[in-house]
């Protein structure tokens, strides 16, 4: 294996080339632009990106659902919102024959189809491996036909790659593989007005490797088959595609040059263009300067938008961006002869400027009215519009409504005033061609990084979002979401959420939540509130101003001790007063030099039997543990993956048991992703057994039985019952998205998946044996726990669980502290009918004082019966 240093070297570049990591030194809100952290996430140290890896990493999570029927057995997954923040979507499509019917792809969350003109809406994809969506084509003569093109060809380098074009003959209830496998993301797909089976694609290809599988396909029995048509080179696709509904055999096709490596990123280039056929794609010319376009010989030429009239096909549009923002707007009235600048005093440019911060790349779109070609549509970060042929324009993104990054639009056959657009924030609808908008709900497609739970009120979960910053439900439901009102340069990402209580007096709380966005910037809400948010960032600047920050930076929170807050950059940072004062305690853990939001921390755990033990991982693959609060620190990574560290985390039984998670796709062999120590990393055991070969980029410990560990993946949600080395599906009913994040809650008893794409999933765990501990039933006859209390409540030393059973049976109880840590067993086994005490002397399992705090206590009889639970306050 190539030495560390050696990876080190080659992932240098990219901290300064890369896009969308730092942050422009005159702009004072955190920047907006795509990041490469997933990117580099899955394929460091080597850059390699696989383009088997997935392919095979969902058919060994569909092999292992196939076999497994415990895993379906555990239950079946609720979606527990949001449905009304929203998310990426990549294209939206009316039925053209009956317009109550519109079909959205979502980036990374499926295919969606609504029956009532874009109002709500039902997934109709989700039983397919692959449900990143690039685009839909739907025909026009047999409106049940359709294609997806999978694979998002939106330029972010988070992209998961897809796995090629799909087919529907029953109007999206049924689908069908049907071929280009390779094609990676495919950025439109057009269909013969009158013949559904000549079929053509545009392929973008791989962002990341060179490859023949780009350009544009075509297929003439209705996708049994592919031709490519049209080949430029291996690291230039097409990503866009148009066609004259008058004469189908007139098509253009817009050229991208783009390739994403380690130490580089090209977003334009002398291949990039515009060419035309007329022979129905048998052969093609390019269009360039002659015709009146830009020149990619001459000038940076990047990703390009097509939109062509409907009523007028000779008139058409081309969206040009330069590889990072807005070019120009080009229009021509003759079938592509001749080109005239549609925008010639700039008034989109001056529209757009300051509001695309240089990835108009991720957008270039355009598209003209149906029965208007002075009505044109042009898609960036902002959404302007012009009636009057490019006179005047008006800029409809900032409005209360629409969010910013648009993406989609389509045009109701039968009123091209009423439109539907999508954009990162989700679908909207315009009955005024764009003047008025309302936003849809009802779609779970926000993309989660992270979850958290309120633990005293487990119906209130937040979220860190993609584009949508940090989310929150008060009352639970899944339609009732809002935004963390984090103050001024807290919007974009969100990230890591943590909500702290304190009890400053015995049986008195007050709630604080600290909550972030990209690139570190911490926010903390005002003691008591769970609102009312201040920023960090000046605290954290006063004593570390120039450490790095990863895209996602992690933060801790010492479980024994909630006013004491952990924050990773390169060092570890750390505040006993809640953020407002710090200091670092650690040398820099990481190999790679720390800039551009690598070589930093990237996971941290505190332990909850002891505030001095710390363990943390990095994106250089280092796994560190400091017995001792920072005086020593142990690098325990000997016969761990090179890889970036998801996440760490301890048995809440024992420190001396650590978990580790790494991301990483598969290069050549397979790779390992879950490892357990039994012996505080003196050495480790992979236990990822018959795990999918995937990503792994959460993992969770049940709370109220820690051999049963989740993990989340690129492929979905497992869960070993045996501490690792045995996995099987979570549950039911998951869609085949990535999981960003898990989240266990003891009492109630569930599970959150934040995944990224499909917004966040809930399972309930309260009739499962999680345990291998749990005793089994001792009668036929079930036995209920009644009348359950503790006395004394409050105590100082001593309290006892009095309870009666209905009927002899096996009895477990259980003390766990407000976190949902089990701190002691206070009985299993068989207990006779009538009334019963169980003392606690306010020690743990290894016989140590517990804390002054509040406690919760749970008792059951016969697995799966009603447990009795209470509360039980500790005062010394």
């Amino acid at each position: 294996m190539p030495s560390r240093t050696t990876h080190i070297l080659l992932f240098i570049g990219i901290l300064s080339v890369h896009v969308g990591c730092s942050e422009h030194p005159d702009v004072r809100v955190p920047d907006a632009r795509p990041s490469d952290w997933a990117y580099v996430q899955r394929t460091w140290p080597s850059g390699k990106w696989n383009r088997e890896a997935y392919r095979e990493a969902y058919a060994q999570a569909e092999r292992l659902a196939t076999a497994s029927k415990r895993g379906l057995a555990i239950g079946e997954w609720e979606i527990a919102g949001p449905t009304n923040i929203g998310g990426r979507i990549s294209d939206i499509e009316f039925d053209p024959q009956c317009p109550d019917i519109v079909y959205a792809g979502a980036a990374t969350g499926g295919v969606f189809k609504s029956e009532d003109a874009g109002h709500t809406w039902r997934p109709v994809f989700d039983g397919h491996a692959i449900v990143n969506v690039g685009d839909i084509g739907i025909s026009e003569s047999h409106p049940d036909v359709l294609f997806i093109g999978t694979g998002e060809a939106n330029g972010g380098a988070n992209n998961i790659q897809g796995g090629g074009v799909f087919k529907s003959i029953d109007g999206g209830e049924t689908w069908s593989f049907s071929g280009l496998e390779n094609s990676a993301a495919i950025g439109r797909i057009v269909i013969h007005p009158t013949d559904p089976d000549l079929v053509y694609v545009a392929a973008v290809g791989s962002y990341f490797n060179l490859s023949p599988d780009r350009g544009v396909f075509r297929s003439i029995d209705g996708g049994a088959s592919w031709e490519r048509v049209l080949a430029i080179s291996d690291s230039t696709g097409a990503i866009d595609l148009m066609m004259n509904h008058d004469d189908p055999s007139i098509l253009y096709a817009a050229a991208w040059q783009r390739l994403r490596r380690p130490d580089y990123a090209i977003l334009e280039g002398p291949q990039s263009g515009l060419y035309r056929t007329q022979n129905g794609g048998d052969t093609w010319e390019e269009l360039g300067p002659e015709n009146g376009l830009p020149n990619p010989k001459t000038q940076n030429v990047g990703r390009i938008g097509l939109a062509i009239s409907r009523s007028h096909p000779n008139v058409a549009f081309a969206h040009y961006t330069n590889g990072f923002d807005y070019l120009g707007l080009f229009k021509t009235s003759d079938g592509g002869e001749t080109w005239v600048d549609f925008d010639p005093d700039n008034h989109i440019r001056n529209l757009f400027t300051g509001s695309t911060p240089g990835f108009s790349w991720f957008f270039a779109q355009v598209r003209v009215s149906p029965v208007d070609t002075n009505s044109v549509y042009v898609m960036d970060v902002e959404f302007a519009h012009t009636r009057d042929g490019g006179e005047s324009w008006r800029v409809n993104a900032g409005t209360s409504v629409l969010h910013v990054d648009h993406h989609a639009l389509a045009f109701h056959p039968e009123n091209p005033e009423y439109i539907v657009e999508g954009n990162d924030g989700g679908v909207n609808i315009s009955q005024d061609g764009g003047a008025n908008w309302i936003k849809v709900n009802g779609l779970p497609i926000t993309q989660l990084y992270e979850v958290a739970i309120d633990p005293r009120f487990p119906e209130q979960i937040y979220g860190g979002s993609q584009d949508n910053q940090n989310v929150w439900t008060q009352s639970g439901l899944a339609d009732d979401w809002s935004t963390l009102q984090l103050g001024f340069g807290g919007g974009g990402d969100g990230f890591e959420i943590i909500v702290a209580y304190e009890e400053p007096t015995p049986g008195e709380f007050y709630k604080v939540v600290y909550a972030q966005s990209q690139l570190g910037n911490l926010y903390k809400s005002l003691e008591g509130s769970g609102q009312g948010f201040q920023s960090l960032k000046s605290f954290l600047n006063n004593t570390a101003p120039s450490d790095p920050r990863n895209w996602s930076t992690p933060i801790a929170l010492d479980p024994q001790n909630r006013a004491v807050l952990y924050y990773g950059t390169h060092r570890l940072l750390r505040s006993a007063t809640r953020g407002t004062t710090w200091e670092v305690i650690s040398p820099q853990l990481t190999d790679w030099p720390g800039s551009g939001g690598f070589g930093t921390i990237t996971s941290i755990a505190v332990s909850p039997l002891s505030s001095d033990t710390i363990l943390l991982g990095t994106d250089d693959g280092n796994v560190w543990v400091t017995p001792d609060l920072g005086n020593t620190w142990i690098d325990v990574s000997y016969g761990l993956p090179q890889r970036w560290v998801t996440r760490v985390d301890f048995d809440p039984r024992d420190h001396s048991r650590m978990y580790v998670t790494y991301s990483g796709l598969k290069w050549d062999d397979p790779l390992s992703h879950v490892y357990r120590t039994d012996s505080f990393g003196e050495s480790w055991v992979d236990v990822s057994d018959n795990l999918p070969d995937a990503p792994v980029n959460a993992l969770a410990i049940d709370p109220i039985d820690p051999d049963v560990v989740f993990v989340g993946t690129d492929v979905g949600a497992f869960v070993s019952f045996t501490r690792g080395g045995a996995w099987e599906p979570l549950g039911d009913n998951l869609p085949a998205v990535a999981v960003y994040d898990l989240e266990v809650h003891h009492d109630p008893h569930f599970v959150l998946a934040g995944t990224h794409g499909r917004s966040i999933y809930k399972l309930d765990l309260s009739g499962i044996v999680t345990s291998s501990e749990s005793p089994s039933v001792a009668s036929e006859i079930p036995a209920a726990v009644t009348d359950a209390y503790s006395y004394p409540n409050p105590f100082s030393d001593r309290t006892r669980l009095v309870f009666r059973l209905s009927e002899p049976g096996n009895v477990r109880a259980e003390v766990f502290d407000i976190s949902g840590r089990r701190v002691r067993v206070l009985h299993q086994g068989s207990l006779g009918a009538g009334r019963h005490e169980l003392p606690w002397d306010g020690r743990d399992e290894n016989g140590t004082d517990a804390a002054n705090g509040v406690y919760l206590y749970r008792i059951w009889a016969a697995p799966g019966s009603e447990a009795a639970a209470g509360r039980m306050v500790m005062v010394r």
